[in-house]
């Protein structure tokens, strides 16, 4: 496993920041190990490039590959989660290693009520928060997905 840090600059550490959580992907590092990565994919090569200098060498060209108006790449503030997404949506290995889906099920529970509807969404985060103070990571993400039941509901 590689380790190692990026040089900052220029208001990159939000870069950097997403970079480092990347790079510690399995998956991602024994492909960059193996030499597979897909040649014809820019971003793709650049990532890999800076993975096999160890930071040293590639983030000039990762910023030019990813910069655009709303992720001013190298030269300001921009959003960790946005650069995810955007490398997400730019290499196809990397978005089904990071992204999931999740399903809102609302349904009667009267059994004389046939009425379901099921929503599916794509996420490469899921929001949680803790119900109550001291409030484990385990059972937050328990509360989060308990089926909520609306009493009152009428179909």
């Amino acid at each position: 496993m590689r380790m190692f840090g990026l040089r900052n600059q220029k208001g990159s550490c939000w870069i950097n920041a997403a970079l480092q959580g990347v790079f510690r992907i399995p998956e991602l590092q024994k492909r960059f190990d193996e030499n597979k990565e897909d040649e014809k994919n820019a971003v793709e090569m650049c990532l890999s490039e800076i993975y096999g200098s160890r930071g040293d060498e590639g983030l000039k060209d990762f910023y030019q590959c990813v910069k655009t108006d709303t992720m001013p790449a190298g030269e300001g503030i921009g959003d960790s989660h946005e650069l995810i997404e955007f490398l997400c949506n730019k290499i196809p290995f990397l978005d089904k290693l990071m992204r999931f889906k999740t399903a809102n099920i609302v349904k009667c529970n009267n059994p004389n009520c046939a009425y379901k509807e099921t929503k599916y969404e794509s996420l490469i985060e899921f929001p949680i928060t803790p119900t109550k103070p001291k409030q484990s990571v385990s059972e937050t993400i328990i509360d989060t997905v308990r089926p909520d039941v609306i009493s009152d509901w009428k179909c």
